[in-house]
């Protein structure tokens, strides 16, 4: 059993050609030294796949049969609609089992949550979006499991093979260690305490663990085969990030890019071309940079904040200036361009509209200049 006591163990608005969300639901209750100014847009190499992707919460996006939940069958039903936007993509957020209305606490991976169908209303859904030419990437969530887990009913057991799947703290652990956003790190079961960074019913997985690991990769090449084209992956840069002092660690920060390129590999030897996309929640494009080399894009949290208060006060806040930082310091991490992933929210965050005070013509933002 491992027992955890420390965790060290283009120059324009042209340059935007990635995956803008367009958010389909409401919020879900889940010091660095200033860059230098660029003065030219870094060299670019070939052109890389854009596309618009649309995000879903399932739940209530269509429901189909009556029930009053949003179901596959009700996606599958409005791919036409979708289309019709201009969609190249959707990203469906978590699809699986899961106690929680969010699904974001995982009960089975390899399994459709039955509210929204079943693994053939899946596999239809996949097939007329494929032949719509839309993508579907699936929400991906492998940081932590849900507590009802059989894999983590079974490792509160100290005997148990699947004991060391989890952390669990030791007799020199400091319960008191605060997480990544000052929360508590470490839960109390019985006698015992796990570590859930995010919430209790959401135990953390151990990397440290081979088994893990392969797992993982497992479950991603399952979903793979059964036609998805790719993941977001929820809370990529906190495989390892887990304690308040390490958030802006870059050895830390490292370490998760290390996993990534091993699940990345992993995955190659399915689809080469399977699309994955980094929810790294960084202010500093410096320490999202080490997941730019395994990963297809990192969500650009910074750029959202950017946009969404250039729309507010209706005029460019360093848009421009900001994407070329962007792209000089992720070329340099990855060794070729990088496509960038914008968005303005997701359902982590308050939707546009009220981030810009219900304000029409903000909304509007930018408009023609002639």
């Amino acid at each position: 059993m491992q027992e955890f006591t420390t965790m060290r163990i283009r120059s324009a608005s042209s340059l935007i050609l990635a995956a803008l969300l367009a958010l389909s639901v409401g919020a879900i209750p889940a010091a660095l030294a200033q860059p230098p100014v660029v003065t030219a847009p870094p060299t670019l190499g070939a052109p890389a796949p854009s596309g618009v992707y649309y995000e879903i919460f399932v739940r209530s996006f269509y429901d189909t049969n009556g029930d009053g939940i949003g179901d596959l069958n009700g996606v599958t039903e409005k791919l036409p609609y979708l289309k019709a936007l201009g969609v190249s993509g959707i990203w469906l957020i978590p699809i699986f089992p899961s106690p929680s209305y969010h699904g974001y606490d995982i009960t089975n991976y390899r399994a459709i949550n039955p509210q929204y169908g079943t693994m053939a209303d899946f596999e239809r859904l996949v097939k007329a979006a494929h032949a719509d030419g839309i993508k579907v990437i699936l929400d991906m969530v492998i940081n932590h499991t849900s507590d009802q887990n059989p894999w983590f009913i079974a490792a509160r057991n100290p005997a148990s093979p699947y004991r060391d799947w989890y952390y669990w703290a030791g007799p020199h652990t400091d319960l008191d260690a605060k997480s990544p956003w000052g929360g508590p790190v470490w839960r109390k079961l019985g006698e015992q305490h796990y570590m859930g960074i995010f919430c209790r019913c959401m135990p953390d997985l151990n990397y440290h663990n081979p088994a893990v690991r392969h797992a993982m990769i497992s479950i991603g090449r399952f979903w793979l085969r059964k036609g998805a084209d790719g993941y977001r992956l929820d809370a990529a840069k906190h495989i390892f990030d887990k304690l308040q002092q390490d958030d802006h660690s870059m050895v830390i920060m490292r370490e998760d890019a290390a996993w990534w390129s091993e699940y990345r590999g992993g995955l190659d030897k399915v689809d080469p071309h399977a699309y994955l996309v980094g929810e790294v929640t960084g202010s500093h494009y410096r320490l999202d940079a080490p997941f730019v080399k395994p990963l297809n894009a990192v969500f650009d949290f910074p750029m959202a904040v950017r946009l969404i208060k250039s729309a507010r006060r209706g005029r460019d806040d360093g848009i421009g200036a900001a994407l070329v930082h962007m792209q000089t310091v992720y070329q340099a991490a990855a060794g070729h361009y990088v496509m960038d992933a914008p968005f303005l929210s997701n359902h982590d965050q308050q939707r546009v509209m009220t981030d810009l005070r219900g304000n029409l013509e903000h909304m509007k933002w930018p408009r023609p200049c002639c």
